[in-house]
């Protein structure tokens, strides 16, 4: 005898007995109600410190019913009622997300045999609601300068009004080879624009010198800048036009030492004195007031700080908040988020609501004015981990809630990439979810625009031939658990193809044949002729070939349209390949040069050897790179496996780079006048540079810092 279960109209269920050979016979059919099905399709929305409310129901089957819910988050319980389920609570401090919780809802009944129904819901929490919030965004917009002439990292000092032309200046000194460099703010010009008199008559005193500058220190009326290089102190006085030595200015100020980067506050403790803050190498703060003839210390002024890290820089000023209290901002010379406190009369009280916004990083050298734009908003300056380069970040406050994206485009698609645009009234940070799912279930995240209010983003690494749904996130850049999402889009990927063969006049790209690859990857080949470019070829996934058809007939170079805006370390970008599963690579995470004590590269085996990093099985062969005297040739980041055969390079800033690579080939090539032949950086592995030629190239011929690698063959 054999049971059949089947389903009859309606959703119900029947059980049918089955007896005799060749199911002859008399048949028994017992109906067993509705099948058991989940009918909530959705849970709403939660608030932090807000009490819940939610209801899961079902129908079918047979009572009585039995639940079972996983995965709330914490302050939300859930409890069975009759037939259906009520979910109840108040979520805790700390559980709003972007993301939302997976809740897992199944449900048995007590047939025979039982029936079960399962199902995940996306249950968002959103944070306790405010009238607005504060913080500080970044605005790289008030970057711009002539940073380059400073030639390595900064260490800046802002003041207003030096030469009484009411305009705004920074000092700076560096970290490499000592001295000074002035720049004042070009309202026209809206940048900061290299001025050599504004530090004329200071001296270079040697690495990581540090200034600060005083109106009326004295009671003279003039400017001082006391500036600190190593253990010692130097002092200057502005004399309308030049600088003028003045060690009196420096009396008493000792054990400062290290890379540290000291500050002047006037008036701190209702005294009228002025008050130098600083630090030593060990990340001890140590204080000084001037009793109007030296500096003596007293380390009650910095009562309350404690050790931060080290190499210790700060700044301060006076009713950042408008709270009528001074505050410092502290940071070290490791990786780490500056630390901010307020002055309470006696003691600094820490309270990171002051430097909320601004990012975890290392060599943060803080400057900060008040009113430098006109904006009547103060501004933090930052010498960071980017030579010739500073950061401006504007203490900003926004009303909530925060208004949506708008003119959301999905502006191409190709087999594994989808460019994704829209706008936003403010310029702060944004990002796409993404799935393949239409309930937005085991999505994925795009990479971070910051600082943006026209914003662009492409997915890359998608499936071909997909349906894909998304929403476009964007986020108070000082806090980032307020942000807006937008409704649900979606777009279709298409076909791919593994081997692809273009000629000049293709209507296809070289970067869009990349992005028609498969994700297991292909070849590109490109016939005879000359193709020119307008940005950088961006290979970031793996086993992909480019091949020509002979260095002497296939040729590629970059078109009067060519714009590249990154800013490279070492100056390797602009580009014509650019390979790297970062694009640019000081996108990754724990990027290589600038947060050495994070990757394997300088620490390995402490830190495991992670491949993931790694762009692999990349080649590229027997083609002519053409860089017009404007741009490298070959650029890549963290590369493995990879071959440059039979290239030849000419007139490019730099023919190709391995920056680092393990186990890469360059081989039977060709450098003419190019300003870099070939660089194998200092942590690069097993890579050899064979059999190469370099004819009337110059600066570095070839470059080879290598670690392990085997010596270079070339014919020069």
């Amino acid at each position: 005898m054999r049971v059949l279960v089947v389903t009859l109209l309606l959703g119900t269920s029947a059980v049918i007995t089955v007896g005799g050979a060749g199911c002859r016979g008399k048949y028994k059919v017992t109906l067993l109600g509705q099948v058991l099905k989940i009918t909530t399709t959705s849970l709403p929305e939660a608030t932090e410190g807000q009490e819940y409310d939610a209801t899961v129901e079902a129908v079918g089957g047979s009572a009585p019913l039995t639940w079972s819910v996983t995965g709330l988050p914490s302050g939300l319980t859930w409890s069975q009622v009759g037939n259906h389920i009520q979910i109840t609570g108040t979520p805790d401090s700390g559980t709003s997300s972007d993301q939302p919780y997976s809740v897992v809802v199944s449900v048995t009944d007590s047939g025979s045999p039982p029936q079960t129904d399962s199902k995940t819901f996306q249950l968002f929490v959103n944070p306790v609601p405010v009238a607005f919030t504060e913080g500080w965004e970044r605005e790289s917009q008030l970057e711009k300068g002539e940073w380059s002439k400073v030639h390595y990292y900064l260490y800046p000092y802002v003041v207003h009004n030096l030469r009484g032309d009411d305009k705004w200046v920074i000092i700076t000194g560096r970290e490499a080879y000592g001295g000074y460099f002035g720049f004042y703010w070009d309202e026209n010009q809206k940048e900061w624009v290299y001025d050599a008199d504004l530090t004329n008559g200071l001296e270079a005193h040697g690495w990581h010198e540090a200034p600060a500058l005083a109106y009326d220190l004295r009671g003279d009326s003039k400017w001082v800048l006391i500036g600190h290089q190593g253990s010692s102190f130097y002092g200057y006085s502005w004399d309308g036009s030049k600088w003028v030595e003045d060690p009196s200015l420096v009396e008493g100020l000792s054990g400062v030492s290290g890379e540290v980067k000291h500050w002047l506050l006037r008036d701190l403790r209702g005294d009228g004195k002025w008050v130098l803050i600083s630090g030593t190498e060990e990340g001890t703060p140590i204080g000084f007031y001037w009793n109007g003839n030296q500096w003596v210390r007293d380390d009650s002024l910095v009562e309350g700080v404690g050790k931060v890290g080290v190499h210790i820089s700060v700044a301060g000023c006076y009713n950042l908040r408008g709270d009528n209290r001074w505050i410092l901002i502290v940071t070290n010379y490791s990786k780490a988020y500056p630390k901010g406190y307020y002055w309470n009369g006696s003691k600094w009280v820490e309270d990171p609501d002051i430097t909320k916004g601004l990012p975890e990083d290392n060599l943060l050298k803080p400057t900060i004015g008040f009113n430098v734009f006109g904006d009547g908003k103060w501004v933090l300056f930052m010498g960071h981990n980017v030579q010739d380069s500073i950061m401006a970040y504007v203490r900003n406050r926004v009303s909530l809630p925060l208004p949506k994206q708008q003119d959301i485009h999905v502006l191409e698609t190709y087999a594994t990439t989808a460019t994704i645009s829209f706008k936003y009234p403010y310029t702060w940070s944004h990002r796409i979810r993404y799935s393949s799912n239409p309930d937005m279930s085991n999505a994925s995240w795009s990479g971070w625009v910051h600082d943006s209010s026209e914003v662009t983003i492409k997915l890359k690494n998608l499936q071909p031939n997909t349906t894909y749904y998304f929403q476009v996130y964007s986020y108070v850049p000082w806090d980032s658990k307020y942000f807006v999402k937008s409704e649900v889009y979606q777009f279709s990927t298409k076909p791919a193809q593994s081997h692809i063969y273009l000629t000049p006049g293709s209507s296809m790209s070289l970067q869009e044949a990349v992005q028609m690859l498969p994700l297991s990857g292909g070849v590109i080949e490109l016939s005879e002729g000359t193709f020119e470019i307008d940005s950088p070829i961006c290979i970031w996934s793996d086993n992909v070939t480019v091949k020509g058809q002979g260095m002497d007939k296939t040729t590629i170079t970059i078109s009067s349209k060519y714009n590249c805006n990154w800013q490279g370390a070492w100056g390797l970008s602009p580009c014509i390949f650019y390979i790297s599963k970062w694009e640019p690579w000081q996108n990754r995470p724990n990027y290589i040069y600038t947060h050495k004590d994070e990757t394997f590269w300088f620490n390995y085996p402490r830190i495991p050897f992670d491949d993931s990093m790694l762009i692999k099985n990349i080649t590229i062969e027997d083609i002519a790179l053409n860089g017009r005297d404007e741009v490298n040739g070959i650029v890549s980041c963290e590369i493995m496996d990879s071959n440059f055969l039979r290239i030849r390079s000419t007139n490019t800033t730099g023919a190709i780079y391995i920056s680092p690579g393990i186990n890469v080939l360059i081989k039977d090539c060709v450098s003419e006048h190019d300003k870099v032949a070939y660089w194998l950086t200092l942590l690069s592995r097993s890579c050899y540079i064979k059999d190469c030629r370099v004819e009337r190239s110059y600066g570095w011929v070839p470059a080879i810092h290598t670690n392990g690698s085997a010596p270079c063959e070339y014919k020069e």
